[in-house]
């Protein structure tokens, strides 16, 4: 896997099959522990961290529900329209 530097580099993180492939790999070895109700089917990575400055966190670094619906709301709903 590459590492990536600059603004955007996250963004470009999620989008790297060679991360997407490690991190399948990595849910399936814990699939492989949990009952069928347990198991993650379906997953996103998002385009970049959950932080106070992108307004996704509070300052006690609590994840905002509300912020993280609206950046990537499309992207949720998509996993539950399969």
């Amino acid at each position: 896997m590459r590492r990536r530097d600059g603004d955007d580099g996250d963004v470009d993180l999620a989008r790297d099959p060679e991360l997407t492939k490690l991190i399948v790999a990595a849910v399936a070895r814990v699939n492989a522990e949990l009952s069928p109700v347990e198991r993650v089917r379906r997953f996103i990575l998002a385009g970049e961290p959950f932080t106070v400055a992108n307004g996704q966190m509070t300052p006690t670094l609590k994840i905002k529900r509300f912020a993280i619906r609206q950046a990537y709301g499309a992207q949720l709903q998509a996993l539950y329209d399969r």
